[in-house]
């Protein structure tokens, strides 16, 4: 629950609804106002029995309450069935990112040689940069390759 109400208080706004077998959280991010973020789950056991179009149809209504009329959400590329989900709504494939992984522990630590007078520290260290972090980040997250 700590890294769910980490990711709502970077929101703009969020909601969250769950069905039996399903849930949806919808949220605005600071980097993309007008585009809805949705995180919609059906158990495989519960498909194709209505659960999936009731939590759509919320997270839809719960966006435009809030004059959001795009929804951005991400499936994976070997789940056939939640793309046909998918597509039966109007949404199309904008871009398409593999999922990889890197293995940490199999690695040699490197050095690290920051420049003179530059200081590395954990976010959780320096709270007190949150403001300046969220300024970079609602810059430079646009320009990120890949996204819209």
């Amino acid at each position: 629950m700590d890294e769910v109400r980490s990711f709502k208080s970077q929101t703009l706004d969020y909601g969250d609804f769950i069905g039996p077998g399903g849930s949806v959280a919808v949220a605005l991010m600071p980097q993309r106002p007008t585009t809805g973020y949705v995180l919609l789950t059906v158990l495989p056991e519960h498909r194709r029995s209505g659960v999936g179009s009731a939590l759509y149809r919320e997270a839809s209504s719960w966006l435009r309450e809030r004059g959001v009329h795009r929804i951005d959400t991400r499936v994976s590329e070997d789940d056939e069935e939640s793309i046909a989900f998918a597509e039966r709504r109007g949404f199309r494939e904008v871009e398409r990112n593999r999922r990889m992984v890197l293995d940490l522990a199999s690695l040699a630590r490197p050095p690290i040689d920051p420049p003179t007078g530059t200081e590395i520290v954990t976010w959780a260290d320096r709270l007190d940069l949150t403001q300046g972090i969220y300024e970079v980040a609602c810059e430079a997250f646009p320009d990120i390759p890949g996204a819209e």
